[in-house]
C-alpha cells in the first residue's frame, strides 16, 4: 500500500531538508546544467569569503570560482559518465582572489546536481610540509658527512644516515632498531633522561656525551647532539 503526502507533510519534509542544507558544516549548492547556482548553504559562502548565498549565486555559475578550467572539464566528464562523483581535489577562487583547495563532491538530483565542498587546504598544507621535511631529512641523511640517528621515543633506532660505520664499524641494517646494548651500561641511564626530556617536551636540544661499543668490542667515547623533531 503506497501511502501519499499531504500537501502539510510535504511542505514540513522541504522545511526540514532546507534547515539541513542552510545550517550544514560543511558547503553545499545545488547546480543547473552548466554550473548555474541555483542555491548556495551558509558554510559555502562563508568558505569562498561572500557576504552571503544570494551575494555568491548573483556572482555567477560556480566554474567562475574554479582555478583550473582543466579541473572543472574532468570533474564534467566524471559526473557525465558516471552521475556522480566523489573527494574530487581541486583549487578554487576565493572572492578576494585567495586560492583555497577544497573536496567536491557532487551527485546528481534529476537534471541537477548537490555539490558538497569541504575546505582541505590545511590538510593539503600539512601533507606538503611533511613532504619538504621529508626531501631535506632524506637529503642530510644521504649527504651528510656526520652520522645522523633518527630515534623513536623509546632510543630505537628508525633511520640513519647512509655510512654510520665510521665511528662503529657497524653495517647501516645492523644498527636500525634497538640498540641499547651498544651504549656502555654505566651511560644508558644519563641517555634514556636525554630521550625522556626532549620526547616529553621539556628540551627542545641537548648535547651529551657516552661510550659506545664498537664492533670489535671495544668501547668509544661520542658526543650526540640531539634535537627534538616532533615540532617539525
Amino acid at each position: 500500500m503506497h501511502l501519499m503526502s499531504t500537501p502539510r507533510q510535504a511542505q514540513a519534509e522541504e522545511d526540514c531538508f532546507r534547515a539541513l542544507f542552510d545550517k550544514a558544516a560543511v558547503g553545499l549548492c545545488y547546480t543547473a546544467p552548466g554550473g548555474r547556482l541555483l542555491a548556495v548553504n551558509e558554510a559555502l559562502a562563508n568558505m569562498l569569503g561572500y557576504a552571503s548565498p544570494e551575494a555568491m549565486i548573483s556572482s555567477g555559475p560556480l566554474a567562475r570560482l574554479s582555478f583550473d578550467a582543466a579541473d572543472l572539464e574532468d570533474l564534467r566528464r566524471q559526473v557525465r559518465e558516471h552521475g556522480e562523483f566523489t573527494g574530487f581535489d581541486v583549487p578554487m577562487r576565493r572572492q578576494d582572489g585567495r586560492i583555497i583547495w577544497v573536496s567536491i563532491t557532487i551527485n546528481n538530483v534529476g537534471s541537477d546536481n548537490v555539490v558538497t565542498v569541504i575546505d582541505v587546504t590545511n590538510h593539503r598544507q600539512h601533507e606538503e610540509a611533511s613532504r619538504a621535511n621529508e626531501a631535506r631529512l632524506r637529503s642530510v641523511l644521504g649527504t651528510s658527512s656526520e652520522n645522523y640517528f633518527i630515534l623513536d621515543k623509546h632510543g630505537d633506532v628508525q633511520r640513519l644516515s647512509s655510512e654510520p660505520e665510521s665511528n662503529l664499524g657497524y653495517e647501516t641494517t645492523a644498527l636500525l632498531s634497538r640498540q641499547a646494548h651498544l651504549v656502555h651500561p654505566d651511560d644508558r641511564s644519563s641517555f634514556t633522561d636525554v630521550i625522556r626530556r626532549l620526547f616529553l617536551g621539556e628540551s627542545e636540544f641537548e648535547v651529551t656525551r657516552y661510550r659506545g661499543r664498537h664492533i670489535d668490542g671495544s668501547w668509544r667515547f661520542l658526543e650526540a647532539r640531539v634535537t627534538n623533531m616532533l615540532r617539525d
